[in-house]
This record gives structure tokens, C-alpha cells and sequence, in this order.
């Protein structure tokens, strides 16, 4: 997982901002590996994928469409997972 999120080009596949297939599915899966991880490789990569998200967000803006997987419901849900303080788990994630 390091060497896909520290690579530009595989990066640069990404075009959405959803939890299915965007930006925020991504954050939120390393956001859940660096948490279950030994290694503080990943968690030192994700403040560089939440601004690759907001990024995304400043030039598209949150999708309109009402939905968990490929709206903006999940994307809101991704980003308030992971912002301090961290809720307690809602078992949403899983």
C-alpha cells in the first residue's frame, strides 16, 4: 500500500472524490492500515492524502449525489472518521 499512495502516476488514476474508487476511500483505508500497523510509514502519508482530497474538493466540490459509496454521505462520513478528535467506531466502516 506505501509504494501505491507515494507513487504519483498510480496517484494520478484516482479522479473522484467518493469512497468507491476516490480520494476519500483511500484516506480512509490508510487512515484504518496505519491504525492496525507496526510501521509509522503509512500514517506519516496520510496528511499528504488528505490534502491530495481537499485538493480535489476546492476544484470539483463534494458530489451532489446522496449516497454512501459514490456520494457525498460517504465522503462527509470518510472525512469526519478521521478528523481529531476521533469518534469511537459507529461500525459504519465495516
Amino acid at each position: 500500500m506505501l509504494g501505491s499512495i507515494t507513487d504519483p502516476h498510480q496517484l494520478s488514476h484516482i479522479e473522484g472524490a467518493t469512497l468507491c474508487h476516490g480520494w476519500a476511500g483511500l484516506l480512509l483505508a490508510c487512515h484504518w492500515i496505519a491504525t492496525d500497523s507496526m510501521s509509522p510509514a503509512i500514517t506519516h502519508e496520510l496528511p499528504a492524502l488528505r490534502a491530495h482530497l481537499s485538493a480535489h474538493l476546492v476544484r470539483h466540490e463534494i458530489p451532489e449525489s446522496a449516497g454512501l459509496l459514490s456520494g457525498d454521505v460517504g465522503v462527509r462520513l470518510a472525512l469526519h472518521r478521521i478528523s481529531p478528535p476521533y469518534s469511537a467506531g459507529l461500525g459504519w466502516e465495516t
